[in-house]
């Protein structure tokens, strides 16, 4: 219904003709509209001036002025009037579900929507606890017959309308300790959080802490096992590895002294043979001068012969040589004993010039010829043949020492191998096969030793494998008269190198 100013009425429905304009004068809430500017105006809810003809008792009217397009001057009042089940319905939806009571309440205190009218809820006595139009939302407590209440309030700016949500105090009270508890819940949850990490923290960097003294103390050479270190755990497997790695270093470094005691105790066993050879290097000197001036020539050379290897054993017992010096104290060694056997022994000499200044271990092959004349010529009949060789391949060279002897039987050379000293007789220097192993064992490493090959009425071979190892500075040449190296002299049929 739309009033003009100037007493022009237009009216929409037929609700609309049940109201006259008398009534609507005489209506409270009609008039204050022409105050509210441009705004819309809720009274709340109010008696149905078309009563009479639409049977409904009260209405929710809206009042709003009617504006001049052009001066926005006043020229009329335009009212609606809705049925409150329009917002009932929608009140109502909103209430499903939620076990509280709901009202809707107009700024006189007449209820407008009720979800549980027989909660005891008073609407005059909440509208008066909401004194202040600034107080837009808010809660208080109050008491009805069925009990304490807390009351939880929202003002609507745009009607001036205000929704109470009544609910029991019990049940306020039961969420507030639900609330504490989940409160203390959630602090012992996150106290226990700590405590954990707390825990976990300390059993991590207390065993890497425990790890690194451990190292520490292994660098500073203390290799013995820590068993607070070891555990079911990655940490606890990562300290076995470590205590089994303080371990194996332990037993190397021991290894490596015992072997440098075995090798010391080696060179102490060589020097105790040598019998005071300054003295006898003299004494022979003296023999093979005399030999010269009578012109015994066999005894000046096995003089000088017997001179040079004692003035060799005289120098370091695991010093090193050229190859070519090895092979003229293999032929001096030769030279005696072939005084002894009448010239028997046939030696030949496979060195070429490309190894003869590779390096080996002095008197290494000595006793591999020794053994060949002592053992392997025994009863043999004719001439005794010793072939000496040296080849390189790989950077390995093979030093290969074979007789045309009486050869080993296979049960012997079996035991041979497996113990070379157990079928060892007198040897020169009291150095053997097995020593010869061990020499090897001691200079050059495991990765290099002796093999023995024999057939019974062909002969026995002797293989020694070591590096290849040049000598950085030529050999200087002896002070003492070398050995005439003549066939003449040393035997007839004898090959040099």
């Amino acid at each position: 219904m739309i009033y003009g100013f100037n007493d022009v009425v237009l009216r929409v429905f037929e609700e609309a003709d049940g109201i006259t304009m008398s009534s609507l004068a005489s209506s409270s809430w009609f008039y204050p509209g022409m105050n509210a500017g441009n705004r819309l105006v809720w009274p709340g809810l109010r008696h149905n001036l078309s009563f009479r003809m639409s049977a409904v008792p009260e209405v929710l009217p809206i009042v709003r002025p009617v504006l001049f397009a052009d001066t926005l001057d006043m020229i009329g009042l335009h009212t609606i009037a809705f049925h409150p089940d329009l917002v009932n319905d929608v009140c109502r939806r909103y209430g499903d579900g939620i076990d509280d009571a709901l009202f809707l309440v107009d700024n006189r205190g007449s209820v407008v929507f009720a979800s549980r009218p027989s909660v005891g809820f008073d609407s005059a006595v909440a509208v008066s606890q909401v004194q202040s139009p600034a107080a837009e939302a808010g809660h208080f407590t109050t008491g009805s017959l069925s009990g304490k209440q807390l009351i939880c309030y929202q003002r609507s700016d745009y009607s001036g309308m205000m929704v109470f949500q009544v609910m029991d105090y019990g049940d306020y009270e039961n969420l507030a300790a639900t609330a504490f508890s989940l409160a203390i819940v959630l602090l012992l949850s996150v106290s226990l959080s700590v405590l954990v990490t707390v825990t976990l923290t300390t059993r991590l960097t207390r065993p890497i802490e425990r790890i690194r003294e451990h190292m520490a103390r292994i660098s500073g050479g203390d290799f013995s096992r820590d068993p607070l270190l070891e555990g079911p755990d990655e940490i606890g497997q990562l300290g076995q590895g470590i205590n089994d790695l303080a371990t194996n270093v332990d037993l190397l470094l021991r290894r490596n002294l015992e072997e440098e005691r075995e090798k010391k105790a080696l060179e102490f066993r060589l020097l105790q043979n040598q019998v005071n050879p300054h003295f006898i290097y003299n004494a022979l000197n003296a023999i093979r001068m005399m030999a010269m001036i009578q012109k015994s020539q066999g005894i000046y050379d096995t003089a000088n012969a017997l001179g040079a290897l004692l003035k060799e054993t005289s120098k370091g017992a695991m010093e090193k040589i050229t190859l070519r010096e090895e092979f003229d104290l293999i032929e001096h060694f030769i030279h005696i004993h072939n005084i002894r056997k009448q010239g028997l022994i046939r030696t030949e000499y496979d060195l070429g010039d490309a190894l003869a200044d590779r390096l080996v271990v002095r008197f290494l092959l000595q006793p591999i010829v020794e053994n060949a004349i002592l053992h392997g010529f025994e009863g043999k009949r004719g001439l005794w043949r010793i072939w000496v060789s040296a080849e390189a391949a790989n950077g390995r060279v093979t030093l290969t020492v074979r007789d045309n002897g009486r050869g080993i039987a296979p049960d012997k050379l079996e035991a041979l191998v497996a113990d070379p000293s157990e079928s060892q007789g007198r040897r020169f220097n009291a150095v053997g096969l097995n020593n010869v192993r061990e020499q090897i064992r001691h200079v050059y490493g495991s990765a290099y030793g002796m093999t023995l090959d024999s057939q019974i009425g062909v002969g026995t071979t002797v293989s020694v494998v070591i590096p290849e190892e040049s000598a950085p500075i030529a050999a200087a040449p002896e002070d003492t008269p070398p050995m005439d190296r003549s066939a003449d002299d040393i035997g007839e049929g004898r090959q040099h190198p």
